[in-house]
């Protein structure tokens, strides 16, 4: 039987569960996004896909998992980085409906601080707006 990550993360430690890897993890799956992750819509797999390949590789001591989520993640973080600039694509829609939640937060990211450089650029602002994304690191500098 499946279980949902949460509860087989809490009963893994307690050897009480054998956790293995669901289809949207499986070697046939990684092996499609390898030849082009662009093409497949993660959010339908799992809008936290990232996120659940790391907990299950932890699970399942799946070093390999590990490598083919950063290379997926690096393939498609170039797709984001391309679009985000071009807040006038038609297509822009239906790109973010195939982003994880973490890849949508970054294409936002990108976007807001591509929109407020240009106006920065144009002299519609007086100073650049820190994004989102770089004022949390920010607060996990400042030490006290």
């Amino acid at each position: 039987k499946e279980l949902p990550l949460w509860l087989a993360r809490a009963l893994d430690p307690k050897d009480y569960v054998y956790a293995g890897v669901p289809k949207t993890h499986s070697k046939p799956t990684l092996a499609a996004l390898k030849v082009d992750a662009s093409k497949h819509s993660l959010s339908q797999l799992n809008p936290y896909y990232y996120e659940a390949g790391v907990d299950l590789s932890i699970m399942t001591n799946d070093v390999d998992l590990v490598g083919a989520l950063m290379d997926t993640f690096a393939q498609r973080y170039k797709d984001i980085l391309e679009r985000y600039d071009h807040t006038e694509d038609k297509d822009a829609g239906r790109f973010i409906k195939t982003l994880t939640s973490e890849e949508r937060r970054l294409y936002v990211s990108g976007q807001r601080s591509s929109v407020h450089h240009s106006k920065w650029k144009r002299r519609m602002l007086e100073h650049i707006e820190h994004a989102p994304i770089t004022q949390m690191s920010n607060k996990k500098r400042k030490t006290t």
